[in-house]
């Protein structure tokens, strides 16, 4: 019931991700989508289907949701965060930026 396609593209990723509108015979073929062999990581964890639903992701709206699982997929980032606009959030943010190096707090002004 399983087969594996080696050595695939990142193209063959993608399309399998966003779902063809027309099938394509290579990815019909397999029955899982479950396409091996290739350096990225977070296109075949995105076909395999994580592990553990993201509740923050699962609150979006599906064409919003399809859109940051593409755009994960494509650019690999180590963690997704799907902002709320809090004051709680943005006070978190700015600390955690500042704690990383990006962000440098100017003590003469009130930026944040």
């Amino acid at each position: 019931m399983c087969q594996i396609a080696l050595g695939c593209s990142r193209a063959a990723h993608q399309t399998a991700l966003r779902g063809a509108s027309k099938p394509n015979p290579q990815l019909a073929a397999l029955t899982p989508k479950i396409l091996l062999g290739c350096s990225h990581a977070a296109h075949q964890t995105a076909l395999r289907g994580a592990s553990k639903p993201n509740p923050q992701l699962a609150a979006l709206t599906p064409k919003v949701r399809a859109f940051v699982e593409r755009s994960a997929a494509l650019c690999l980032p180590e963690h997704v965060h799907v902002c709320d606009g809090s004051d709680a959030e943005a006070s978190a943010l700015l600390s955690l930026m500042q704690q990383q190096g990006t962000l440098k707090r100017l003590p003469k002004y009130d930026n944040w």
